[in-house]
């Protein structure tokens, strides 16, 4: 009985040091990963920033035009001629 214990508590410590070590692997890959996305973020921001700013000028330059679907094409021309 003595015997049975021991091979329980040899195989309980092993699966436990098993799975320590597998903790202690993954614990030491996610600094190095938020190390890794920090230096992308870094670089890309600038590109980001970039396009944003480009796509806000863009925007900036169009015209808004009012809706004049049920409007007489006279009355429609007036108002085109005002929004330019």
């Amino acid at each position: 009985m003595n015997q049975i214990r021991k091979k329980i508590t040899k195989t309980a410590t092993g699966k436990l040091g098993k799975a320590a070590g597998l903790f202690n692997t993954v614990f030491g890959i996610i600094p190095d990963t938020v190390a890794i996305i920090g230096k992308i973020t870094d670089k890309a921001a600038p590109i980001v920033e970039k396009n944003l700013d480009r796509s806000h000028e863009y925007k900036k330059s169009l015209i808004a035009i009012p809706n004049l679907l049920d409007v007489d094409v006279d009355v429609a021309k007036e108002h085109l001629k005002v929004s330019a």
